[in-house]
């Protein structure tokens, strides 16, 4: 997770070092950004294929070679359509590796433990993306260029991969399904299967409200604080870490509540509710506190609400590692795909109404996600929508 946060994070940290660089202005800057966040929610309904058929460690092992080779185009290229395509590579193996990793905690670990080890998994990737933009300029006045930065971080993806080949050969591999007797294949493709579970439609549009919220207060907090109550843009920028340190102490919290609690559907409504609460007061309150401490629950219950939705996803009647990454696709592309469209749109409201009005409108669609979460119902699904019982779930 920490070499994937650093390819992934590094073009974004060194955005101005970039554009001077290689020449270019803050629209081609941009697209290096979105497009990594475009090619992510395309591949993770590719990764969930890929893991039916190959397994979930090899899945990975590509994944990081494709974030390897991100690394080395930046490296010995100077033209921005190279680089570009290297972030478009760069998406693709961050696309694979999240479904992957999701397959490998639902296979490796018990269903008792799963809060537990996703849990574990969201605190790994909130410390990693934290440890990343801490380091990322540091090393890169060491390595003397971004260039020289990138190819240090596909060095050691290489190295990562090595170390999963070593540790892969000969093991068994419960995420693949290998062997199909007297049904079409395609019968048996887990994206296909993940869409007949109704609850994930449920949680994929409460996830699209949670991305677009803390898509708007992560990106345009520290301006707004900058601009509005004249606060230095170093400290408007750290009362965004506030985030990432509140995210950490969610997860923990909710994987270990998620065994003791037995209505699940409150854990995904308390949640929604305080951050909606939150996050229309976060806009109108003066630095202080009371600010601080609104942000501080915005973060722990995202992160605590995206824990719970995915061990719930892996509980799941009939879910395999294989339909799982389906599933987390699903509830994480339809979220992506839309929050591609967040920026643009919030550039235009801000001319029309204002950024405050503007970050209050975008805190507003978390009602959507509160909808959503009082309609959702968990249920069983029918015997013709699971996975065929005739599969071997086993490594070939």
């Amino acid at each position: 997770m920490f070499v994937r946060s650093m390819i992934i994070v590094t073009p974004s940290a060194l955005m101005t070092v970039i554009m001077k660089d290689m020449g270019i202005g803050y629209s081609e800057a941009g697209m290096m950004v979105y497009i990594t966040t475009i090619v992510m929610g395309i591949f993770l309904f590719v990764g969930s294929s890929s893991i039916s058929r190959m397994g979930a460690i090899r899945t990975l092992i590509i994944a990081m070679v494709f974030l390897t080779l991100d690394g080395v185009l930046s490296y010995v290229s100077h033209n921005y359509l190279l680089v570009l395509f290297g972030r478009v590579l760069s998406g693709v193996g961050n696309g694979l590796s999240i479904g992957a990793c999701s397959s490998l905690i639902a296979a490796w670990f018990d269903k008792k433990h799963h809060g537990i080890a996703n849990s574990i998994s969201s605190i790994t990737y909130s410390v990693s993306v934290a440890v990343a933009y801490a380091i990322i300029v540091p090393i890169y006045e060491l390595a003397g260029s971004w260039q020289n930065e990138m190819v240090l971080w596909s060095g050691l993806s290489i190295l990562c991969c090595v170390a999963l080949l070593i540790w892969g050969r000969g093991k068994a591999d419960k995420t693949v399904v290998v062997k199909v007797t007297g049904i079409d294949q395609a019968q048996t493709s887990s994206l296909r299967c993940a869409m007949k579970y109704r609850e994930v439609w449920y949680l994929a549009i409460a996830m699209t409200g949670f991305m677009w919220a803390i898509k708007c207060l992560i990106s345009y907090l520290p301006s707004y604080l900058s601009q509005s109550y004249g606060l230095p843009i170093a400290r408007a920028s750290s009362v965004t870490g506030i985030f990432s340190l509140a995210g950490i102490l969610g997860s923990m919290a909710a994987g270990l509540i998620y065994p003791t609690v037995r209505s699940k559907k409150m854990l995904l409504l308390v949640p929604i509710i305080v951050a909606l609460v939150v996050s229309l007061g976060i806009p109108v309150l003066l630095p202080g506190i009371l600010l601080y401490s609104c942000i501080f629950l915005f973060g722990f219950s995202h992160m605590s609400w995206s824990t719970v939705s995915s061990t719930l996803l892996m509980d799941l009647e009939g879910v395999t590692p294989g339909i799982l990454s389906g599933l987390m696709a699903i509830m994480l592309g339809l979220g992506t795909f839309f929050t591609v469209f967040a920026p643009f749109l919030f550039d235009k409201l801000i001319g029309i109404v204002g950024m405050q009005k503007t970050m209050l409108l975008f805190a507003s669609v978390l009602v959507v996600s509160l909808i959503s979460m009082l309609l959702y119902k968990a249920s069983r699904p029918s015997d013709k929508d699971r996975i065929p019982s005739n599969i071997d779930n086993t490594y070939l």
